[in-house]
């Protein structure tokens, strides 16, 4: 995270895009949501690599979520 606003630029989302996260928070997004806590944004990726990668910062076996990001 950084302390300033992000800049977006608005676009349409891919049909799938994907959330990389540890088997701890699965049950609780499954019940809540993707929530960005502290932050600003949730990540999403475009591809599973990058979303694993960012799942193993904290989990070695992460969970990869795919999001239907037109719904």
């Amino acid at each position: 995270s950084i302390p300033k606003k992000i800049s977006k630029e608005q676009k349409e989302p891919p049909e799938i895009l994907y959330h990389g996260t540890t088997r701890k928070f699965v049950q609780a997004i499954l019940e809540k949501g993707l929530l960005p806590k502290g932050r600003q944004y949730v990540h999403l990726s475009i591809d599973t690599q990058t979303a694993i990668q960012v799942g193993r910062r904290r989990d070695e076996n992460p969970v990869l979520l795919e999001i239907r990001a037109l719904e």
